[in-house]
């Protein structure tokens, strides 16, 4: 099936996205990669009447270090995360993470902005950014604002963005010594998105125990969520196999589950305590390095 017709609009600058945007409303739609956007119009699930690219505005595919932060474009692709000599050095899971989503293709097109702007709740970058507790860096008209990832997904594929907000940047904090990071997932064959993706941090104190731990879901629920009751079971303790494993038996904890052709809800619990543990066990073996 073919798109319905639309005009497409390739601006010079941020401030003439945000004015398009403002002047079609509801009937224009912000494309960069177009890997969420494309098969939507295809299908006719969405029919904007205008399409903005944004893809290659000033700043938007840039990947850069400040002192406290790791800034990544909103319009960055999956392959440039991977392969970015600065986020290898500086946080490597993101780079690891980049590299688990879709094929090559999907990677050389799709971006950050676009996967977090569509929060399918199979995506792998919104357990990242929970994980993280990362700002989503949005521009609209009134400026720049910054969206705490926790208040960024409100439900099933919505998120908090208005119609003139768009993703500049996502700002993932750098972390203190001894924390190490991890994603691991069970991805769908076909798609490689996450039937299952667990993105965790472990911080060690002076003693070797946990101080501080972030663990995040996506793929088994409407919307990607941090997994609070995993964590306090392990703040205090050794990161030993026991006191992970005890812990990750909560990643299930409030999950909204429902059985599906991939599996019944027992089968997606034991995926969630699986993975979790999984995801905590890299993440604290490489936080004692």
């Amino acid at each position: 099936m073919y798109a319905a017709p639309f005009e497409y609009h390739r601006p010079d600058s941020l401030a003439e996205a945000i004015a398009l945007l403002g002047e079609f409303g509801d009937d224009g739609k912000l494309i960069a990669g177009g890997h969420s956007l494309v098969p939507l119009l295809k299908l006719r699930f969405a029919k904007p009447q205008h399409l903005v690219d944004i893809r290659r505005l000033p700043g938007m595919n840039e990947i850069r270090e400040e002192p406290d932060a790791l800034i990544i474009g909103g319009a960055a692709t999956h392959a440039a995360v991977e392969k970015s000599a600065v986020v290898r050095a500086k946080l490597p899971v993101l780079s690891e993470a980049a590299g688990m989503i879709g094929d090559p293709a999907v990677r050389n097109m799709g971006t950050i902005g676009g996967s977090l702007a569509h929060a399918d709740p199979n995506a792998d970058w919104p357990a990242l950014v929970l994980a993280f507790g990362s700002d989503i860096v949005v521009a609209n008209p009134q400026g720049e604002k910054r969206i705490p990832a926790g208040e960024f997904f409100t439900g099933l594929l919505t998120t908090a963005l208005e119609t003139t907000d768009i993703i500049t940047a996502v700002r993932f904090a750098t972390q203190p010594a001894r924390t190490g990071g991890a994603y691991v997932k069970y991805p769908h064959a076909a798609s490689r998105f996450a039937v299952c993706g667990v993105a965790a941090l472990v911080s060690l104190d002076d003693q070797g125990n946990v101080g501080r731990v972030r663990v995040a879901l996506t793929g088994l629920s409407p919307v990607a969520t941090r997994r609070t009751a995993v964590e306090d079971a392990l703040v205090g303790r050794k990161p030993d196999a026991a006191s992970i494993k005890a812990a990750a038996s909560n990643a299930a904890d409030g999950l909204e589950l429902h059985a599906d052709p991939m599996g019944s809800e027992a089968y997606k619990a034991n995926l969630a305590q699986v993975f979790t543990e999984r995801a905590l066990r890299r993440a604290a073996e490489r936080a004692a390095v």
